[in-house]
């Protein structure tokens, strides 16, 4: 693999993580706002609404579902993770040297030279071994549980497969086995192995040892409120 397609893959998973978080938190902030506000387009579409949720609903829970499956040949966390480990090398110091002045001499920085770029390298992490890359593995355990306890029988059972003879309340049970903190949880897992990988590869960081929260867009609520009252008004 070369290194231009190890970026990618990393690219990959910050893509993804955001498409599937954009849908999580409109689907948060739409119920939140419909119990706060008495919007008519809620009440006399009500049908739409309820479609418009549902499909967010199965967006995220399918994209946590393909991120923590464990193909070894299809894209996930366990993939790209692994993909990385075996071509560490290009997460070295002369890698990252090459990438900063390559960086930099696109952007007209005429500051900077190889010596420069070595001498940033010089002072960058280093990802010698495999266990650098396996405790991101480990990072992901908790909401792997998560994912393979509450989001997976979604996915087998309704999203990809639907069961035969599978009744409404079997399938109430099993989306509201899935709380908001849950999700949360898995969707700041994702983003910090992607935060991760990139940060070490454009800027030679460390791995981030704690998960960090996803930065949903503050103007998420805001702009709900401008569409529903605009649907609202007509």
């Amino acid at each position: 693999m070369t290194e231009e397609e190890v970026y990618a893959r990393i690219e990959q998973l910050q893509g993804e993580v955001d498409r599937l978080a954009l849908a999580y938190y409109h689907w948060k902030a739409i119920h939140s706002l419909a119990s706060q506000h008495d919007f008519q387009t809620i009440n006399i579409h009500s049908s739409f609404w309820a479609a418009t949720l549902y499909s967010m609903q199965n967006t995220y829970i399918l994209g946590l579902a393909k991120l923590f499956d464990k193909s070894a040949s299809a894209f996930n966390l366990d993939k790209l993770i692994t993909d990385c480990k075996t071509f560490k090398g290009y997460f070295d110091q002369r890698h990252l040297a090459a990438r900063k002045l390559k960086e930099n001499q696109q952007h007209g920085s005429s500051s900077w030279t190889q010596e420069t770029a070595d001498s940033y390298a010089a002072g960058a992490a280093t990802f010698n071994n495999e266990a650098d890359f396996n405790q991101l593995i480990t990072l992901c355990d908790p909401s792997r549980k998560i994912v393979i306890s509450h989001i997976h029988p979604i996915r087998h059972q309704i999203a990809a497969h639907t069961n035969l003879g599978i009744t409404k309340a079997t399938i109430e049970e099993l989306y509201g086995a899935v709380d908001t903190d849950s999700v949360e949880s898995v969707i700041d897992t994702a983003h910090t192995i992607g935060q991760s990988l990139y940060g070490a590869w454009i800027n030679g960081h460390e791995f981030l040892s704690q998960v960090k929260h996803y930065p949903a867009p503050p103007h998420i609520e805001s702009e709900l409120v401008d569409l529903l009252d605009r649907a609202s008004s007509r």
